[in-house]
C-alpha cells in the first residue's frame, strides 16, 4: 500500500513522476501528515506555508544533483527545516552527511536497471527501448584503447578530451557535433540532449571507458550516473573521474574495482592533484601495446563479469 504524502508545490513535479515507482508514495494533499519536498528547490523553505499544516514529518528527496553549491544549499534548507520537524533526506549521494538524517535513494541505478533490464526508459532515457540493451559479454581482442562520451564540456572534460587526442580511441563531443551513433535513435535526438548510449560496435571494439562524471568536485558527496553505471554493465574496464572517495564508494556499493590499475589517488582532496594522477593512470594504460592491454583486460575477467552481472544481481533501490 502506498504512503499518502503531501507534495510541496514549488518543486519540480517531474521528479515525483519519474521516481514514484520506487518511493512507494502517492500524493494526497488533503489529509497526509508527511510533506515531501524536492531537494533541488533552492529558495529557503517557508515553514509558515499552509502546506506545513498538520505535518508531522518532512522528507526531502532528489534524483540527481551534481554541483557542490547545490549540495551545500540543499543541506542548509534541510538543516533549517529540521529545527522544526523530524526530517529525512532521501538522496542519490552515496556518502553520509554530518548532522543530517540521510537515506540513500539511488534513482540513477533504478533508471539504469529500468531501461536495460525491463526495457522501460524514463527521464532523459527517451526514444526506442531497443536503444538500451546490455550487449553480450565477450573477451575478444579490440582495436581501440578507450571509449569516452562527452556532452556538456565542463572544464575537466575539456582537459580530458585534450589528453585523449594523443591516443587512439573512440570519443564523442556533442557540443562540437561529434556523435557516436546509436542504431535506434537519430543523431539529431542525441544532439538535442537525450541520454542514449552508442551502438554495440563502439563498446565491443574498445577496452576502457574513461569520462568525467557529472559530479567531480566537493568532498562529502559521490553520485554515480549513466556515465558509470551504463558502462560497468557492458563488460568493460571503467575509469571515470569523480570526487574524492569515488572508487571507495563504488566498491562499498557492491561493484568490483579493476586489478593492476593504480587508484591510490582516489582520496586525494586537491582536485588538480587528483586529476593529474588520474591522467597519469590513463597514460600508463594507453601507452601499453594493444596486446598488453588485452592481457590486462583478461586479468580482470572476473571483475568485468561480476560488474556485468550486477544488472540482474543488484536490486532496485526502493523506499518502503
Amino acid at each position: 500500500m502506498h504512503r499518502q504524502v503531501r507534495f510541496y508545490p514549488f518543486g519540480d513535479p517531474n521528479l515525483y513522476s519519474v521516481a514514484k515507482n520506487w518511493l512507494n508514495i502517492e500524493i494526497n494533499n488533503e489529509s497526509a501528515t508527511e510533506l515531501w519536498i524536492d531537494s533541488n528547490w533552492l529558495t529557503p523553505i517557508d515553514i509558515s506555508h499552509e502546506y506545513f499544516k498538520n505535518i508531522k514529518k518532512v522528507y526531502f528527496f532528489d534524483c540527481f544533483h551534481a554541483q557542490p553549491f547545490l549540495h551545500d544549499q540543499i543541506k542548509k534548507n534541510i538543516q533549517r527545516v529540521s529545527e522544526h520537524y523530524p526530517t529525512v533526506w532521501y538522496t542519490c549521494n552515496a556518502l553520509p552527511v554530518d548532522d543530517i538524517n540521510c537515506v540513500r535513494f539511488d534513482y540513477m541505478w533504478n533508471r539504469t536497471k529500468h531501461a536495460y533490464l525491463d526495457h522501460n526508459p524514463t527521464w532523459k532515457h527517451i526514444g526506442d527501448p531497443q536503444a538500451y540493451q546490455q550487449y553480450p559479454l565477450h573477451f575478444g581482442r579490440r582495436e581501440h584503447r578507450y571509449l569516452s562520451l562527452n556532452r556538456s564540456l565542463t572544464p575537466y572534460r575539456k582537459k580530458l578530451l585534450e589528453f585523449l587526442n594523443a591516443y587512439d580511441g573512440l570519443k564523442s563531443n556533442i557540443s562540437q557535433g561529434l556523435v557516436l551513433p546509436n542504431d535506434f535513435v537519430t543523431d539529431r535526438d542525441i544532439q538535442q540532449g537525450i541520454t542514449v548510449p552508442p551502438a554495440r560496435r563502439f563498446f565491443d571494439n574498445s577496452y576502457i571507458s574513461c569520462q568525467v562524471e557529472s559530479q567531480y568536485e566537493g568532498t562529502d558527496s559521490v553520485i554515480f550516473t549513466e556515465k558509470t553505471y551504463e558502462h560497468l554493465i557492458q563488460g568493460r574496464l571503467v575509469l571515470n573521474f569523480g570526487p574524492p572517495g569515488f572508487y571507495s564508494a563504488l566498491e562499498a556499493d557492491g561493484w568490483k574495482l579493476p586489478l593492476g590499475i593504480d587508484l591510490s589517488w582516489d582520496h586525494t582532496l586537491n582536485i588538480h592533484s587528483r586529476f593529474k594522477s588520474y591522467l597519469d593512470t590513463l597514460q600508463s594504460l594507453f601507452e601499453m601495446s594493444l596486446d598488453q592491454l588485452h592481457e590486462l583486460f583478461l586479468l580482470n575477467s572476473s571483475v568485468i563479469e561480476h560488474n556485468y552481472n550486477m544488472l540482474t544481481i543488484k536490486p532496485y533501490n526502493c523506499i518502503d
